[in-house]
């Protein structure tokens, strides 16, 4: 009994069901008694997931019986298909084939599988060969039990045997016994095929757990060499066939069957008994592998088993008295060895490697007879039946009987038992092994995903906890009950509600540990907001409350002894400190975005007073929007009910305090007073407004400004909020004002006034006309300062202009985006509050369609450019601007596609300045510009102006800089260049150096056709304009070339130095002037010669002398002399060359002195060291001459022209 239990519960433990069960139960007490150790103790939590884990096991076991059962009817129901069009025939075979389903179903294998899954849990097994191998025999003789009803054969005997395939189930496995021409015939092979698709669809784990190849010994003993390849060959087609639409390498059992007909066969072994019939004659291959060759194995097995042959030949021979079965006996051995050879031929071509096939999984080689019929073959040469005497008889000596040898235990014990491992194909081997290592990693995955995850869960928790815990630790222990608070327990205190806001951030964010449940810091909000509200009740409100009252003395104090003018000042904020403190005493009043900026400001006061400089500098490291939001958590949690547990407390008011500052600050109602509260709780509640967060368009950052925009002042504050709070402090201050005790009120929302009370109407009118006028006042002058401070950033470029221009130009660009916010702010409507539903749920102001009529007059104009006109986007007159920037953009990417840039920007450029760019679209985007302007008030223009011209003068600035990039160009290599080879560091241009030549010298400065002149005449007289003889650079909007102050020195030294050299129409250098000596005490004679032109003066009376320069070129050179009277001492300079003259009044000192008059003075020192004074008179023939000192010495022409182009990277790059 107790033997048959264990063995039930071996049996079930061992089994694929048990062994599940029992993981499944391992893993649902892993859940419950391991997730308390990483955090997860709730009972529903584990719960829910062992709930999930059965409900994912039940499913998948369902889901497994069903895709058996299915496959298994669907199997079955293909079973019976394939008999379509023979179904007269073959009715026997399904009736049959019901009853053996009806008798597995009722089996111990269907109670256990469920019926028609007994189909699928069987052994399947194949048996193939040639037509009349003797394949349905060896079945029908197996001594397998089939269960059927009758015991006749299940399957159809046609004439040339199974017709197609017949189903052998028996109790330890399927046999599939295909018909002989699939394996034979080619005809058959597309139904071959489909069969073994037929297979594979059903069984598609392990279509078959083997393979018995049938031969009958008596074809291949009989074959010659062509018929016994054609064997091998459609035997291994099939196997090749089988191994590739199946799979799998299936376990290959080789079967010769009809051995009886060897001869001697039936004589050797008819005395057996049926137990010893049913033993395995054969060879199996154990431990061999698929790649090794079997024909030695084989021959190896063959040679023991006909020694084994010979072993019992003699004990046979003793047993038998008839001397010709004792010679069909003693023959048998011989007769075996004598077919071994053909065998052995015919297993090495089936098994031999080919590298296009797979090589079969060979088990074994096996003899079977199942019936004896037919004539046995004499395969021995010389009849030993001669040896005992016997003569040849013509007729058998012994009967034939129907027995079956070596086949029942060969499928019992060797086929059916060997073990399930089919090997896979090479291609099934790698998807196989793709899949597992697939399966196998993503097994991991889970494992460590699930690992990390509760891991991952328990750490966020215990750190959550642990830093929650380590901050109310270091809060208690920097706390001192008894003493007033410090710097670092405010600091304290800041660190644990910076993690209440954590943890609050946290509950709202839909993490992946809150969907699992798994995130349990939040269980911590509740003691930390108790704590908190505590601390802030201790450590704000009373020091704050007493703060408040002492600051309402300071201000009585103050109001006693001041004026007038004093208290007007003072008013404003006494006023606040007094609605701070009642609202503390009675937080249903609270109105927490106006008492918050005072009680910030008293707390800071508190923490660090103004003498504490290192307290001050401890609380700067505080971030200030923590303490401002521990200030209105404790606000909040004020106006809870005083019901709720977390309901915080207000401050018990002292009557004295209130009622002397009311008695203070009683006064009647002042609009300026209102409207200053107003701006104050605007400022506090609505946040400025950048233009990056108003503009979205493309370009947008085209647009610069620093100004930020008080959304008090837009169309959004005047709706929502100013309207509102206008209404709000009009009608409490018509009522009487609760501050000041002068009403009975009812809180209602934020707001509190006694709606019911009396109302004064002309008060009411009066403060509400007046404030309305400060606040659109206020208004008007903001939204004039934001479009004052608007900029457009500057083009770098002509293609960066045309580039910007294709955005500005557009009417969703951002100019029209601008326009479209100015245009929705300064048309604002009458928004009317119905004051009875403010601070109620649902309060809503009704806006009429009645225009707010204080803008009209101011913002007029600024509507004609901003609103839209009807059916457009933009103004009229804003689309007409944009009209003439997408005309100016299509002009500058005209300019861009050149390809010579620069040379037509400055042709552009020259045009515009020499007045002839009147077909420009630049000069007429700036006619449109203008005359869109003109007629606009002042105001309005002043303000839009700069902005709306922005854009033409910035691409005027780029077209310019680029012109003046290719002047600069031709300046540096036509002029600059001729002037550094040929003139610069050489005399008399430099002090130093060797002459000028004065051709070099004539061919640059020579009027109108010299260097210079040339290239300022064709490429700088647009640019440059003649005023009182002096070059000046013209302009337009404002801007010129910007030439440099060198340059233009250099242009005008230069033309005074050609109307030096030339006279009028002259185009060779000619210089007349005048000399007239002056008598020196001491000198008896002076003496001047230039150029063979002499004057030698001894003190007669003096005259002026013409001479002319250069004069006679054959006699260049110049001297001056002057003799004393005194020993007739002589002293004298010489200079050589052409420009000898100049040399010599480069020696003297030279003084203007009227006009074009000069007196030049030498000193010179005779041969005995005296000093000799020699003086002449210069007058030049007209007032612009060369005699003027400094006039050519040091000119240079500088490189840099303008300084547009100083560093410009584009113009390095062209030269």
């Amino acid at each position: 009994m107790g033997g048959g239990f264990f063995g039930i519960i071996r049996q079930f433990v061992m089994s694929r069901g048990g062994s599940t069960l029992i993981g499944l139960v391992a893993l649902l007490a892993l859940v419950w008694f391991g997730l308390p150790f990483v955090g997860v103790r709730s009972t529903n939590t584990r719960l829910i997931i062992i709930g999930v884990i059965l409900g994912v096991a039940a499913l998948y076991w369902l889901i497994t019986w069903l895709v058996a059962r299915r496959r298994g009817k669907a199997f079955q129901k293909d079973l019976q298909g394939q008999q379509d069009g023979r179904q007269a025939e073959l009715e026997a075979l399904k009736g049959k084939m019901t009853e053996a389903i009806s008798s597995l179903k009722s089996s111990e294998l269907g109670i256990r599988y469920r019926g028609t899954a007994a189909l699928y849990a069987l052994p399947w097994f194949m048996i193939i060969g040639p037509s009349a191998a003797g394949k349905s025999t060896l079945l029908r003789n197996s001594g397998l039990h089939f269960p059927y009803a009758h015991s006749d054969d299940v399957d159809i005997k046609g004439f040339g045997g199974t017709r197609n395939c017949d189903w052998w189930f028996s109790d330890e496995a399927v046999i599939l016994d295909t018909a002989g021409r699939y394996t034979t015939e080619e005809d058959d092979h597309e139904e071959w095929v489909s069969f073994l698709q037929l297979l594979k669809r059903h069984r598609r784990k392990m279509p078959i757990n083997g393979i018995i190849i049938a031969v009958s010994i008596a074809d291949l003993l009989t074959a010659d060499e062509e018929s016994l390849e054609w064997h091998v060959k459609v035997i291994r087609e099939r196997i090749e066939e089988l191994t590739q639409h199946l799979g799998f390498l299936f376990p290959l059992y080789l079967v010769f069957t009809k051995c009886d007909l060897l001869n001697g066969f039936q004589a050797y072994f008819g005395e057996l008994g049926e137990r010893e019939r049913a033993q395995v004659w054969g060879a199996f291959m154990e431990g061999f592998k698929s790649k090794e060759d079997p024909t030695e194995k084989i021959a190896n097995c063959m040679d023991q088993l006909y020694a084994r042959l010979c072993d019992q030949r003699l004990r046979k021979l003793s047993m038998q008295r008839k001397h010709a079965i004792k010679a069909e006996i003693y023959d048998f051995p011989a007769q075996f060895q004598a077919a071994t050879e053909k065998l052995l031929e015919f297993i090495t071509l089936l098994f031999k490697d080919n590298p296009y096939q797979e090589t079969p999984n060979f088990r074994g080689v096996y003899f079977t007879s199942g019936t004896q019929e037919g004539l046995p073959l004499q395969r021995v040469v010389g009849n030993l039946r001669q040896a005992f005497g016997q003569v040849e008889q013509k007729s058998d000596e012994h009967p034939r009987s129907e027995k079956s040898y070596f086949i029942n235990e060969l499928l019992l014990k060797v086929i059916f038992k060997a073990p399930r491992d089919a090997l896979m194909s090479r291609r099934k081997q790698l998807v196989t092994r793709g899949f597992k290592s697939a399966t196998v990693l993503l097994s991991l995955a889970a494992i460590i995903g699930s690992v990390l995850m509760f891991s991952t869960a328990f750490t966020t928790n215990a750190l959550s906890l642990k830093k929650g815990t380590d901050a109310v630790e270091y809060l208690a222990s920097v706390s001192h009950n008894d003493r007033a608070a410090s710097v670092e327990e405010y600091d304290a205190l800041a660190e644990v509600y910076q993690h209440y806001l954590d943890l609050k951030q946290a509950q709202q964010e839909p993490t992946w540990q809150r969907r699992f449940r798994l995130y349990r810091a939040n269980e911590q909000l509740e003691p930390l907001e108790a704590l908190l509200v505590s601390y802030m009740e201790k450590r704000f409100m009373a020091p704050v409350g007493r703060a408040l009252e002492q600051r309402l003395q300071h201000f009585a104090t103050l109001w006693e002894a001041a004026n007038q003018d004093e208290r007007a000042r003072m008013r404003n904020e006494y006023y606040e400190t007094l609605k701070t403190y009642l609202m503390l005493g009675d937080p249903r009043r609270l109105n927490r975005s106006e008492a918050m900026p005072l009680l910030y400001k008293t707390w800071r006061a508190v923490i660090a007073p103004a003498g504490d400089g290192l307290a001050r500098t401890q609380l700067a490291k505080i971030p200030e929007e923590r303490l401002k939001g521990m200030v209105a958590f404790y606000l909040a949690h004020m106006k809870l009910p005083t019901s709720h547990r977390m309901a915080a407390s207000g401050w018990q008011v002292t009557p004295a305090y209130v009622e002397r500052a009311r008695d203070y600050l009683r006064t009647p109602p002042n609009a300026e007073i209102l409207y200053a509260q107003l701006r104050n709780k605007g400022k506090v509640m609505l946040k400025n407004l950048s233009l990056p967060r108003v503009l979205k368009s493309r370009g947008a950052s085209y647009l610069e400004t620093d100004y930020q925009l008080p959304v008090l002042f837009t169309r959004a504050g005047w709706e929502t909020f100013a309207s509102r709070e206008i209404a709000i402090m009009v009608d409490s201050a018509s009522r009487g004002d609760w501050v000041m005790g002068t009403q009975q009120v009812r809180v209602r929302g934020e707001a509190a006034r006694d709606v019911d009370a009396e109302v004064d109407t002309a008060l009411m009118e009066d403060l509400q006309r007046e404030m309305r006028l400060l606040y659109f006042a206020e208004y008007n002058r903001t939204w004039h300062e934001f479009l004052r401070s608007i900029s457009i950033a500057e083009f770098s470029s002509i293609p960066d202009a045309a580039r910007k221009l294709l955005l500005l130009s557009r009417s969703d660009g951002p100019l029209g985006e601008l326009m479209e916010l100015v245009g929705d702010n300064v048309q604002l409507y009458e928004v009317v509050w119905d004051v009875k539903t403010i601070g109620k749920p649902g309060e809503k102001g009704r806006r009429l369609k009645k225009p707010v009529r204080e803008l009209d007059a101011t913002f007029a104009d600024l509507r004609r450019f901003s609103v839209p006109a009807p059916k457009k986007t933009v103004s009229d007159l804003l689309n007409q601007y944009l009209m003439a920037l997408a005309a100016m953009q299509a002009e500058m990417e005209q300019l861009r596609g050149s390809s010579e840039l620069e040379r037509d920007a400055e042709m552009f450029a020259a045009n515009i300045l020499a007045g002839r760019g009147g077909n420009s679209e630049l000069y007429k985007g700036w006619v449109n510009t203008t005359s869109l302007l003109n007629g606009t008030d002042v105001r309005t223009r002043r303000v839009i102006e700069p902005m709306l011209m922005a854009p033409v003068k910035h691409t005027w600035k780029v077209v310019l800089a680029t012109a003046m990039e290719e002047v600069q160009l031709k300046w540096n290599n036509m002029v600059v260049a001729e002037f550094n080879e040929r003139i610069r560091g050489r005399f008399p241009f430099a002090s130093r150096g060797p002459d000028a030549a004065i051709d070099d010298v004539a061919e640059f400065f020579r009027p109108d056709d010299g260097i210079l002149w040339s290239f300022v005449n064709q490429h700088l007289s647009s640019y440059l304009v003649k005023h009182r003889s002096r070059w000046k650079e013209r302009q337009w909007l404002g801007m010129g070339p910007q030439f440099e102050k060198g340059f233009i020195n250099a242009l005008n030294r230069s033309q005074a130095i050609t109307r030096g050299l030339f006279k009028r129409g002259g185009d060779t250098p000619s210089v007349t002037f005048y000399l007239y000596p002056m008598p020196t005490a001491g000198l008896s004679e002076v003496l001047i010669e230039t150029n063979g032109q002499m004057y030698r003066y001894r003190n007669e009376p003096q005259e002026w002398r013409r001479f002319t320069w250069p004069g006679s070129a054959e006699r260049s050179g110049a001297r001056i002399i002057g003799v004393s009277d005194r020993n007739n001492a002589r002293a004298e300079i010489t200079a050589q060359g052409l420009w000898g003259l100049f040399h010599l009044f480069k020696k003297a000192k030279v003084v203007k002195e009227r006009g074009a008059q000069y007196l030049s003075m030498w000193k010179m020192e005779s041969v005995n060291g005296k000093p000799i004074l020699v003086q002449f008179k210069v007058k030049a023939d007209r007032y612009n001459n060369v005699f003027r000192p400094g006039l050519m010495t040091g000119l240079r022409m500088p490189e840099t022209m303008t300084a547009m182009v100083r560093r410009s990277p584009s113009l390095a790059h062209r030269e």
